[in-house]
């Protein structure tokens, strides 16, 4: 994953406000993490990715599972991955253009760190530039 002084760049958006500060508050003790940009609703979303240009977007929803706005964001920012969290926080999803989506249980702060990790470092490492 090493790619320099390059932190992994995080977007979190459309989530209660409980999940966002635990999302924010656990990212920003880590060296290698940074939020860059927050969004509340899926216009402003849409609109600041191609401004902020994240790693990995952490999204709020009902069910992980079953979402219109993934293949739109994946289609607009292929090198994106989105880590989408139910809003009780108790299950997520990985999403990338493979394509291919992979489910997880009980997601604590620690796993959640270790998904957005595991999400950026598979483009960090390759070379490619934001």
């Amino acid at each position: 994953m090493e790619r320099g002084a390059d932190k992994i760049r995080i977007f979190v958006a459309m989530m209660p406000r409980l999940l966002r500060e635990i999302i924010t508050g656990s990212v920003t003790g880590e060296d290698d993490m940074e939020v860059v940009g927050e969004a509340f609703e899926r216009g402003e979303l849409l609109e600041l990715l191609g401004e902020q240009r994240p790693d990995v977007v952490v999204v709020g929803c009902r069910d992980p599972n079953l979402t219109d706005i993934w293949p739109e964001l994946l289609f607009r920012h292929p090198r994106i991955k989105i880590l989408a969290i139910e809003e009780v926080g108790r299950r997520a999803c990985l999403y990338r253009l493979c394509p291919e989506q992979v489910s997880f249980g009980e997601v604590s702060p620690a796993l959640l760190l270790n998904l957005i990790r595991d999400a950026a470092g598979e483009h960090l490492g390759s070379g490619e530039s934001n």
